[in-house]
Parts: structure tokens; sequence; C-alpha cells
């Protein structure tokens, strides 16, 4: 871990971009099994100012990841980060790296925002016809100051541009159940 998924294809990495395909975010299955695709805007908004709370500490006394709650420029790590040793910055619902690392691509193009009403990913196109060709980002990265990584801060841009700061989460539910 630590490395991003590139657009180029090496050592068997997909080669992957958001919004490529007939105009819709397209399911990324190649080596996961299961079809998925990038969460939407609303999908990722939430009450708090961070995914974990309130507050953003940036102090750096001993163990970095014991006192940064995210992998953003302050943490001084300079590149992107195993997920999982932030364990103070989860989310309610016990995801990690929401805020930092990389630049999360959303499968929403961009569009005045707020919204106003119910807005649905499908609702954001017309036919199969995009209409934005620029897609949101959230998250901040770890090149980028604190402001980035409020859960507010959107960033928009075309799925062509290559950079170390962007990338998508893969994510899996798995049943706890027996049956």
């Amino acid at each position: 871990m630590g490395a991003l998924p590139s657009l180029r294809s090496d050592q068997g990495t997909p080669s992957l971009r958001p919004g490529s395909g007939r105009g819709r975010p397209q399911a990324v299955s190649k080596g996961v099994g299961d079809a998925t695709r990038a969460p939407s805007t609303s999908s990722r908004q939430g009450r708090r100012e961070y995914p974990w709370g309130t507050e953003l500490t940036t102090t750096t006394g001993g163990n970095i990841t014991a006192s940064i709650q995210a992998n953003i420029d302050e943490s001084t790590i300079g590149g992107t980060s195993v997920v999982g040793i932030f364990p103070h910055g989860a989310a309610a619902c016990g995801a990690e790296e929401l805020a930092g690392n990389v630049w999360e691509w959303c499968s929403t193009p961009k569009l005045k925002y707020p919204f106003e009403g119910e807005v649905s990913v499908e609702s954001l196109y017309t036919g199969n016809k995009r209409v934005s060709g620029r897609y949101v980002l959230r998250g901040g990265s770890w090149g980028r100051y604190r402001v980035y990584a409020r859960c507010a801060y959107r960033l928009a841009t075309t799925p062509d541009v290559v950079t170390g700061n962007y990338g998508f989460r893969l994510a899996r539910l798995f049943s706890l159940s027996s049956s």
C-alpha cells in the first residue's frame, strides 16, 4: 500500500478513470470481484466539519499518527500513506482516511452547489450525455492544507488530469451473519 493506482497499467494495475465510457460513472470490477462505483457527492456528506468530528489536530509532537487525524500537508509524511495509520481519524461508521491521503473522485459532475431539492446521480445526466466534463473530488490530500480536508470542501477537474494527489476508494460490505 501507499502507492496510488495510476492511469498507466503498470504491474497489472487496471487503468481507471472516473466518468469514462458512455458518459456515466462506470463500474470498476477488474480484480475486485464485485462491481463498484465512485460515491456520489451527496453520499459523502454529513453534518460534521471533518469525518471524525469538529476538530483537526495539527500538533506534531511525538508519534505523528498519534497526534494528527489525517494525512494532510501538516503531517509532513510527504506522500500517500497506508490506510489505517490514523485510527483516531475514523468516521463514526468506522471508515478511515475519508479526509487526507488522496482527493477521492466522486461520480458527481461539477455543478452549481449546493444542489437545490433532491438530487440523485441519475438526475445529473441527460440520456447518455454528461452535463459537465468535470467531476467532483472530496477529502483533501497529503499535499494540501487542513481547510481542504473539511467535509464540505469540493474540488473539480477533468478525468484526464494525472496527479499523485487523486485516487478513489474501493470498499466492500461484508455480512457478519452466518446465514
